[in-house]
């Protein structure tokens, strides 16, 4: 074979990457990565929170219809301690909560017909510890089944037995700005729409309905006192355990909006401490409230506290204003 066939042949071979080359296409390959993943996360949020938002609107149109079939909004809690189960050894119930009697208006007729009212829940009924979409907002990371309040006590234990923990709930009923202990959690003069045996009417709503809290979001992996045993998080779908007895019972169903400048260090919207008991997400900013119109608005977590008192009462007929 002569040279200039060689050095012919060599022209047509191909000349594969050198390092640097190669180098520089992974750089480049990571910086549009890095370049779309913030928008790919910005994309899933937002569906989330679509999804959130239809949650809410949908247990709001629930709550309407009830009121259409029995005239007054569900109570925030049926409380009856004499539905108690005595072996348990405690002057209070597993109580009900508006979620429970919101399931024939969102597609679990089935799951109601199973509940019995006559006595009090518990999750070896087979009815509470069952996980509902509806009442999970998908940014909240906490388990299907809160791991926080038991069947078993007033107050959350991390250590009961799974077999005692209900389904959680994202969502909570507003008492207004009051304390869950107060005479406005216990069912006598409450300031919110909701509390103990509350039969509020679409009349009774002086501030008007689309200026007014129904329901508020509660994220599960908002842990409070997260190394002691009593920790809290969330809430629960089918109501509270052993209610009328402390705000960490009461927690489970209901919430609240400060009252006063100092309490929104404890009750603020995100930023509070008391994270088992104000309202918080997983939302960049604030958290989605449904109004007693049915609507649902997204809550700054900014807004003035003033005004976000005069949202969660009722009947003050104070001026809103734009928020």
């Amino acid at each position: 074979m002569s040279m200039s066939s060689v050095s012919f042949d060599r022209r047509w071979l191909r000349r594969g990457f050198t390092l640097i080359e190669l180098l520089v296409v992974i750089a480049i390959i990571a910086v549009l990565i890095a370049l779309l993943l913030p928008a790919v996360q910005q994309a899933r949020e937002a569906a989330r929170r679509t999804q959130c938002r239809n949650n809410l609107k949908q247990l709001a149109l629930g709550a309407h219809n009830y009121h259409g079939m029995s005239e007054v909004f569900p109570p925030g809690i049926v409380y009856d301690k004499d539905k108690r189960d005595t072996t348990l050894n405690y002057n209070c119930a597993n109580s009900y909560g508006w979620g429970a009697l919101l399931l024939p208006f969102i597609d679990q007729g089935p799951l109601f017909n199973r509940i019995n009212f006559s006595k009090e829940w518990l999750v070896s009924d087979g009815v509470a510890g069952t996980p509902l979409a509806a009442f999970s907002c998908p940014s909240d990371t906490s388990p299907p089944i809160n791991a926080y309040y038991t069947d078993t006590s007033y107050s959350p234990s991390k250590t009961a037995a799974d077999t005692t923990r209900a389904g959680k709930s994202s969502y909570v009923a507003s008492i207004g700005a009051t304390n869950l202990t107060s005479v406005g959690g216990r069912g006598t003069g409450g300031i919110g729409p909701s509390f103990l045996n509350s039969s509020t009417r679409i009349s009774d709503i002086l501030d008007g309905s689309s200026n007014t809290i129904y329901l508020l979001e509660r994220d599960g992996s908002r842990v409070q006192y997260p190394t002691q045993n009593y920790a809290t998080a969330g809430a629960l779908w089918v109501g509270p355990p052993k209610a009328y007895i402390v705000s960490a019972s009461l927690a489970a169903t209901l919430g609240r909006v400060p009252n006063s400048l100092a309490t929104t260090t404890t009750m603020g919207i995100n930023t509070g401490t008391n994270w088992g008991s104000a309202s918080n997400s997983q939302h960049t900013g604030g958290v989605h409230v449904a109004l007693c119109d049915g609507s649902v608005r997204f809550l700054s977590q900014n807004i003035d506290w003033q005004t976000l008192m005069y949202l969660g009462n009722r009947g003050d007929q104070n001026v809103v204003g734009e928020w």
